[in-house]
């Protein structure tokens, strides 16, 4: 039982983990919140790469 609420639980938080990183390379401007504030409001274009990179290995796991 503890393994499938730890199972469960982990899906729930990489889930949200996924939806930030969509959402910042979209251009929501949530910059602040991410790379410790180094691109407040929407990040660069050039920087929306490193955001699918990231969900992609998310989902991996």
């Amino acid at each position: 039982m503890i393994v499938l609420t730890s199972a469960i639980a982990f899906t729930f938080l990489i889930l949200i983990v996924i939806l930030f990183q969509v959402a910042l390379a979209v251009g929501v401007p949530w910059g602040e919140y991410a790379m410790g504030g180094k691109f407040p409001g929407k990040y660069p274009i050039s920087n929306n790469h490193c955001h699918f990179i990231t969900m992609s290995n998310n989902g991996i796991y």
